[in-house]
């Protein structure tokens, strides 16, 4: 690690610039831009003194996704990619921080998501016509409503389970994180309802629960046993043990997490890249539906987050999420 400091308006990288190191912000500002220094270029967001930001592209070893310039003058810490392993051994606090960071936004793309996907339902479903189904759209999007659940303790864990048991419900508040050791848990959404899904099938090595460990939240999904299965746990309160202990596991559960945020937001951006289609070509003929003062409000804030790169076709794409 070493500090280094940068003036403001200095570019610190560029989309699809290799991601050969993250940073943590000692003292100043720095932006995350689209496009910078180009016509029309968008601010994404301004981190403070504590953040850090270049971490997913070391993490993943992935190029950068967007531009990242000093808005004012600024002093960094700078963390070599080839020294992450390294960082990790020896900084249990910082990597549950980091963590945290991940899980936030991860939770936060998970829920727009949700929202995207219930309003192409709501287009693609029911007897509304196209107008009607475009003006739903639209509030859905501005609105941005998730629905959640009441939050409940969660039994104490076992070490084996049988084919078909529960190990953990959607809604409950998390106190354990697994790692498969024997056979096969899903992962289900709207678990035992009209609108259950399988989202995965994990194995063994696999690891699943950390978000609600990180950050003791609720849980995003409920988990059953597919097979008879093995699994190890770890407890909230063991967490930075048991990251310091086994700096390997620490490594897997950061990419674990990374590669489940960079997996959803490409979901976010495939499912209201469809939802656009709806909006975009129905617009203008919304009134009839909405109600002329009502339309004009939500068109004037539909045209605000527009400006700030929240327009369907970008799919309210924050590059940021990707760095």
């Amino acid at each position: 690690m070493k500090t280094i400091r940068v003036s403001a308006n200095e570019v610190l990288f560029r989309k699809g610039d290799p991601s050969d190191s993250m940073f943590l912000i000692s003292s100043g500002l720095i932006g995350v831009y689209s496009n910078y220094g180009a016509t029309g270029h968008k601010l994404l967001s301004v981190l403070g003194k504590g953040k850090y930001f270049g971490e997913m592209g070391v993490i993943d070893n992935l190029p950068r996704s967007a531009d990242v310039v000093a808005v004012d003058d600024s002093e960094l810490i700078e963390i070599k990619a080839a020294d992450f392993s390294g960082f990790v051994t020896e900084n249990t606090g910082d990597v549950i921080t980091i963590l945290k960071n991940l899980s936030e936004r991860l939770r936060k793309t998970n829920a727009d998501l949700e929202e995207a996907e219930n309003t192409v339902k709501r287009f693609l479903d029911g007897n509304a016509d196209v107008n009607e189904k475009s003006a739903v759209g639209l509030k859905a999007i501005l609105t941005a409503v998730m629905n959640r659940f009441s939050a409940k303790k969660e039994r104490e864990p076992d070490t084996s389970y049988k084919a078909g048991e529960i190990l953990f419900r959607e809604g409950e508040i998390g106190t354990v994180m697994f790692r498969v050791l024997e056979g096969e848990v899903s992962v289900i959404t709207g678990f035992r309802t009209e609108n259950e899904k399988e989202i995965a099938v994990l194995g063994k090595g696999a690891s699943f629960g950390e978000l609600a460990v990180i950050d003791r939240e609720y849980r995003n999904a409920t988990v059953v046993a597919k097979t008879d299965i093995k699994v190890m746990t770890v407890a909230n309160t063991q967490l930075a043990h048991f990251l310091s202990s086994h700096p390997e596991e620490a490594m897997k559960i950061l990419r674990s997490v990374s590669a489940k945020l960079r997996a959803t937001t490409r979901s976010y951006v495939d499912t209201l890249a469809v939802v656009s289609k709806f909006v975009e070509t129905e617009r203008k003929q919304m009134a009839n539906y909405v109600g002329g003062d009502e339309f004009m409000t939500m068109a004037s804030h539909y045209d605000y987050l527009a400006d700030q790169n929240f327009n369907p076709m970008s799919a309210f794409y924050n590059p940021y999420c990707f760095l």
